[in-house]
């Protein structure tokens, strides 16, 4: 840790950096941080903080509430969504398709897990 660029603080105890991916989410190098015990909601909600780059560097200490161009959390208690995440790139052919997303080729799509979700 002495030789990061950058730390993230999550809240505490809400486990940040459980899982975490890289992808171009809007096209130029951004983060999606996991914390799948954030209780913002209801107890173990889970969330997602979503950093976009934005040609903005971080360094330094960050916090991930303050700093998070998006959160994603939760619908109820135990969800723990953001236990796992992941981005997929989406081809040429995906963008073609018929799939009803609408989205570029030039992005990947952010997937977030909820294991414990029973909606």
């Amino acid at each position: 840790m002495s030789e990061a660029d950058a730390r993230l603080l999550g809240v505490a105890g809400d486990r940040a950096g459980f899982a975490v991916t890289a992808g171009e989410f809007d096209g130029d190098g951004d983060i999606a941080v996991g914390a799948p015990e954030n209780d913002s909601a209801a107890e173990d909600v889970g969330a997602v903080y979503l950093l976009l780059s934005n040609e903005t560097e971080r360094s330094g200490t960050a916090n991930l509430l303050a700093e998070a161009d998006a959160i994603l959390t939760g619908v109820g208690e135990g969800d723990m969504v953001g236990f796992p995440v992941a981005s997929l790139p989406v081809t040429e052919a995906d963008s073609d398709s018929d799939d009803g997303t609408g989205a570029a080729a030039d992005v990947d799509a952010l997937l977030v897990g909820a294991p414990r979700n029973d909606n």
